[in-house]
């Protein structure tokens, strides 16, 4: 751009800023306030007496607990999960559909990095917990996985 093509930018530039100002209000007068009466004004009529209320009409009020916000929406977690009452007494006893879902490598046992892949599936909702029970006793056991497929 040559100099004058710049000076033709800012110059126009300028006169925008100078407008778009002029839009925005900053030469408002302030609002005018009424005076204040110099006569008060005239008196209410009197208001009819309220009724007392005996404490022994009013249900007694117990204190509440005020529920903490962390309290109310916290997701739950794995370790909040309680495992169920023996899942499988003995390793033929497990499902092995569920088994051989986490031993992708077909070595015939669920691998450590398997049964974190269990874990998060159960905190997505994949799998449930009595599935994921399953998982975590044949890994804790070392339980067989059977690799025939059927």
């Amino acid at each position: 751009m040559s100099k004058t093509m710049l000076r033709i930018v800012a110059i126009a530039m300028i006169v925008l800023i100078v407008a778009l100002s002029g839009c925005v209000g900053g030469d408002k007068k302030p609002a005018e306030v009424e005076p204040t009466p110099a006569e008060t004004p005239a008196a209410t009529p009197a208001a009819t007496p309220v009724t007392p209320v005996t404490p022994a009409a009013t249900p007694a009020v117990e204190e509440t607990k005020t529920a903490d916000v962390g309290d109310l929406f916290e997701p739950a977690t794995l370790k909040d999960l309680e495992p169920l009452e023996n899942p499988a007494s003995d390793c033929e006893e497990l499902d092995q559909r569920i088994l051989r879902m986490y031993d992708q490598d077909a070595d015939g046992k669920i691998d450590d990095d398997w049964m974190t892949v269990a874990s998060i599936d159960l905190e997505l909702n994949r799998i449930l917990l009595r599935e994921y029970d399953q998982v975590k006793y044949a890994y804790e056991h070392g339980c067989p996985v059977d690799v025939d497929t059927e």
